[in-house]
């Protein structure tokens, strides 16, 4: 049987990454790099709370705008926030370089939560407070 080759995990959309600023946020308590700004603090939220499904044009023209003023911390976290911008397909990956990727739960960089899932080219939105079960 033949199988459809992975998305390569940079790929990303203006969602995940709106996800993903939402997660690191502190609600703009610490001037420390991660997250909102006190500005978008409330917007952020509710965007990255909103199923993506549920996103209209404003929304979209919205997110669009937070990954430009973000572009920095997204692109520190493994995004490729310019990909986003431009709305760019996602790239296939082949066989053997889905192989070498090395995802799994590691230690939060944002030092927010004591684990973050690695995708493998960049961190998620996902999280955990307690140490994974791995198997």
């Amino acid at each position: 049987m033949l199988r459809k080759r992975q998305i390569s995990p940079h790929y990303a959309t203006a969602a995940d990454a709106v996800r993903y600023l939402a997660s690191v946020c502190d609600g703009a308590i610490l001037r420390d790099g991660h997250g909102f700004s006190s500005d978008h603090t409330a917007y952020g939220h509710w965007l990255a709370l909103l199923p993506d499904v549920q996103w209209g044009p404003p929304e979209h023209t919205g997110a669009h705008q937070i990954v430009r003023i973000y572009q920095q911390q997204l692109a520190r976290a493994g995004f490729q926030p310019v990909d986003i911008i431009r709305r760019r397909r996602p790239r296939k990956i082949s066989r053997r370089a889905a192989l070498q990727l090395q995802p799994g739960w590691a230690q939060d960089p944002s030092g927010i939560h004591a684990w973050r899932w690695w995708n493998g080219a960049r961190w998620t939105e996902n999280v955990a407070t307690l140490t994974p079960h791995v198997d």
